[in-house]
């Protein structure tokens, strides 16, 4: 059995899981947004300056540890690539290079649905960031209000062109879009613990 038959049954296996974590996340965040709403707190408001800034330097460190667990899921994205070290099988497959990139392969699959999940999250805490630094503005700087806002338009459009499934011949455009939004995160991340 060839190692990319092994990772597509690995893969085969997460799947249904996966589905389910999207499912709970879902509810969570909806569940949480409810909760909210009942104990009478508006999530546009804006909140008293210690619990805005503890949600930021919490924020941070988060928006930190996804940049490099997305750094490190483009690294096995691109070890995964059919350029990569991976050969055909001794059972006859055809070499990597004359295969089409694995992005119908179950394995691909399992990767992409771990780069949404990931920006979603990201999503969500650079939207929570961006209101708190609302609400502190003008105690942070306007340009470190408006990078949370440009980093959110950046990921947007970086998840509606991963989502979409781009084809093959536009996974160079994803990488490089993946590449630049993973520096602007982790600048906006540095910038925002420097001036808390």
């Amino acid at each position: 059995m060839s190692t990319s038959s092994v990772d597509d049954e690995n893969a085969d296996a997460a799947l249904p899981p996966m589905a389910l974590l999207a499912t709970l996340q879902t509810a969570t965040t909806v569940w949480e947004g409810l909760r909210e709403r009942r104990e009478g707190r508006d999530p546009a408001g804006q909140e008293a300056a210690g619990t805005a800034r503890a949600y930021l330097d919490d924020a941070a460190g988060e928006l930190t540890r996804l940049h490099m667990q997305l750094l490190m899921a483009k690294v096995q994205a691109d070890r995964a690539s059919p350029f990569g070290s991976e050969g055909g099988s001794d059972e006859g497959e055809e070499p990597a290079e004359e295969r089409s990139p694995a992005a119908g392969s179950p394995a691909a699959a399992a990767r992409r649905f771990d780069l949404l999940m990931k920006l979603r999250r990201t999503d969500r805490l650079l939207h929570g960031a961006h209101q708190r630094l609302m609400s502190l503005y003008p105690a942070v700087s306007e340009e470190l209000v408006e990078e949370a806002r440009h980093c959110q338009g950046e990921l947007s459009r970086l998840r509606n062109v991963s989502s979409a499934g781009a084809p093959p011949s536009d996974d160079a455009s994803l990488d490089e879009a993946l590449a630049l939004f993973l520096q602007r995160l982790l600048s906006f991340a540095t910038w925002t613990q420097r001036e808390l």
